[in-house]
């Protein structure tokens, strides 16, 4: 018996960095703490066959003894993705959960990175559950 060959439904355009900011102390405190805070647009083109999704993640380092924000980044991300013509996935909700997924590890890459590079104490993002970080997608 032959085996159906399975093709995804969803192909990724593309994943790219779109905008990237940074700021840095010179000199900072050995006492902190790390406030991430993560935002993702959707968008789906008339014909509902791309979607293209933001997901930016801005996080803040501040020193727990002054209060001041010693180390602040910003990324966004953008995933296009395109359903293919005999695709009965819904592309909205793809884009809402797996594709945020999908661009988060580049986020983080992106953030450790940084980080690194500046000399600034290492930092390690964990993983994010999708459904609690955006409750509004929850299925009833």
């Amino acid at each position: 018996m032959e085996q159906k060959k399975t093709e995804p439904k969803i192909l990724i355009k593309t994943i790219s960095l779109v905008d990237s900011s940074f700021h840095r102390e010179a000199v900072q405190g050995p006492n902190f703490e790390d406030n991430l805070a993560l935002d993702r647009e959707v968008q789906l083109t008339e014909d509902k066959k791309l979607g293209i999704v933001f997901l930016t993640a801005k996080l803040d380092r501040k020193n727990t003894q002054n209060n001041n924000i010693e180390v602040a980044i910003s990324v966004k991300y953008v995933g296009i993705f395109e359903a293919e013509s005999d695709s009965d996935m819904d592309l909205q909700r793809f884009c809402e959960i797996n594709a945020v997924a999908m661009l988060y590890p580049y986020i983080r890459n992106h953030i450790q990175e940084t980080f690194l590079k500046a000399s600034v104490s290492q930092i390690i993002l964990p993983p994010i559950n999708i459904h609690t970080t955006f409750p509004e997608n929850k299925s009833n």
